[in-house]
């Protein structure tokens, strides 16, 4: 059997459920990060931050999982790679 691209993603979609989104809200992840106890250390460390990153936490209207933000503020907060991968499905699955 001959398996299309879209094929090998619906078997990948049916193994995995809840696939981990590429993008949540600000208010979804804000809201993720405040479930999981950790909203206090990352806005502690985006105060840190410079301007920059202080302005995108502030004002972007989505959070990628594969951004430099994510990556940093991940580290400063000693969160591993399995665990943002978490709030990200637990954010994604807040509705408003």
């Amino acid at each position: 059997m001959v398996y299309t691209g879209l094929d090998i993603w619906q078997r990948r979609a049916l193994c995995n459920p809840n696939p981990v989104p590429a993008e949540v809200s600000n208010a979804q992840a804000r809201v993720a990060l405040r479930n999981a106890g950790a909203l206090a250390a990352a806005e502690a460390a985006i105060a840190a931050a410079p301007a920059d990153v202080q302005d995108a936490w502030n004002n972007a209207p989505y959070i990628h999982r594969d951004s430099a933000l994510v990556a940093a503020l991940g580290a400063a907060i000693g969160l591993s790679s399995t665990q943002i991968d978490a709030l990200f499905v637990a954010a994604a699955a807040i509705s408003f």
